[in-house]
């Protein structure tokens, strides 16, 4: 884990010491975040006797936990830009008003936030009553491409590709996908989700900025996120521990040879 500061080496006033606390889990895509948030939600009880809370709207199952946090990212997103699937809803905003109104802290994990379109200056005003602790994940780019190939290959309308041209071919493979001008897009976006730790660090002006290291053998990224990254979570540490296989996969690269 490395954890940075900006100006001065972020030296912490004594007026940011009694803000209470915000995690802001950025992603980016493809490096756990899902995973992440499972647990999130799995934890929730732990989390909150930790003293942290998650904005969370609820409309009859309709809003997941996981979907309420990329809900509550795309508001701080460029316009026009809307998420297809998961629009802003204001009420989120509102809830973690709430939040902090009570002067809790709070945890708010999408990786929606490693976009290069997000309004930064909205961000940080919204995050003024906390102190900001902002939680990125480092994978390497062949690690990532990989996974991100299995991804694009699952998708519907790349199967309709598949479909048009199975005279040509039946399935992508990792060598005709690398070899293929993707490989231009992806490495493109490549650059753009993992510099998104520096804007960050730039705009969120003596703060924390910790980066976990999925390749860590030591540290599965689940752990490094909830004991490492998140300060004063004993409890949801410990539960994070102690959990028993229960058939969520926490992948770790480096495991495979």
């Amino acid at each position: 884990m490395m954890r940075t500061h900006q100006k001065g080496g972020g030296d912490i006033t004594t007026t940011s010491l009694s803000r209470p606390i915000a995690i802001l889990h950025i992603g980016p895509h493809k490096t756990g975040s899902t995973t992440i948030q499972s647990y999130t939600r799995k934890f929730v009880k732990e989390l909150a006797s930790d003293g942290y809370e998650i904005p969370w709207v609820d409309d009859d199952g309709d809003h997941s936990l996981e979907t309420s946090q990329v809900r509550l990212a795309t508001c701080f997103l460029n316009k026009p830009f809307v998420h297809p699937l998961y629009p802003c809803d204001q009420r989120l905003v509102e809830s973690a008003k709430t939040i902090s109104k009570r002067n809790s802290n709070i945890l708010i994990s999408s990786e929606a936030f490693d976009r290069p379109d997000v309004k930064m200056t909205l961000l940080t005003e919204f995050l003024k009553p906390w102190n900001v602790t902002v939680v990125y994940v480092y994978r390497r780019f062949y690690s990532w491409l990989q996974s991100y190939h299995n991804q694009v290959g699952k998708s519907i309308e790349m199967l309709k590709t598949f479909l048009a041209n199975s005279t040509d071919y039946l399935r992508a493979n990792m060598n005709d996908f690398i070899v293929q001008e993707f490989i231009n897009s992806t490495t493109a976006e490549y650059v753009d989700r993992f510099t998104s730790a520096q804007r960050y660090q730039r705009d969120f002006d003596n703060h924390d900025v910790v980066i976990l290291n999925m390749h860590d053998k030591n540290m599965d990224i689940v752990q490094q996120f909830f004991c490492k990254a998140i300060p004063h979570a004993d409890n949801t540490c410990n539960a994070v521990k102690n959990r028993k296989d229960d058939g969520e996969t926490v992948y770790n690269p480096s495991s495979i040879t």
